[in-house]
């Protein structure tokens, strides 16, 4: 009798706790505002982010290989070496040398320090990159090298890759 009660409320508890989150539409990691973002962002640098991009799947490294469907980042929880980083992108067909004109843009941009590579970005233009902030939302900026040193921000540009 104690035993069924007990998975009764259980029961319960776990319909009401669903339900609210469900009916809330509460996400397991809250999007951000405008000052979280601009906070890691050099001063004037412009930004807007996709609210709706929040998604623990996948980071910035898959959607810089085109992917959000998985998390990709080879070296645990530690950042990558600029070399350790150069070996993965040449894997996938990316090269550290420009193919084109010397004002040919590149794809992507990798940003932290020589020995802790901790973000890649698309390059959407000659001055704007689109990244995925970790677990966190699409971003995209109007500039090239738009982050604030570590540990506020992911540190300047180290690296473009064709």
């Amino acid at each position: 009798m104690i035993k069924r009660r007990v998975v009764s409320l259980l029961c319960l508890i776990l319909t009401l706790s669903v339900g609210t989150n469900l009916a809330i539409g509460a996400p397991p990691y809250p999007p951000h505002n405008d000052a979280w973002f601009s906070n890691q962002l050099k001063s004037g640098v412009t930004f807007s982010y996709n609210n709706s991009s929040w998604d623990d799947t996948y980071n910035c490294l898959a959607y810089a290989l085109g992917t959000t469907s998985t998390w990709i980042w080879p070296w645990g929880s530690r950042d990558a070496t600029l070399s350790e980083m150069t070996d993965v992108l040449n894997a996938f067909g990316y090269s550290a040398h420009n193919p084109g004109a010397s004002y040919n843009p590149p794809n992507l941009v990798v940003y932290g320090s020589a020995s802790a590579i901790g973000h890649i970005a698309k390059a959407g233009s000659n001055v704007t990159t689109v990244s995925k902030w970790g677990r966190h939302e699409l971003v995209t900026t109007d500039s090239l090298d738009p982050y604030r040193p570590a540990p506020n921000g992911y540190g300047p540009k180290v690296q473009y890759y064709w």
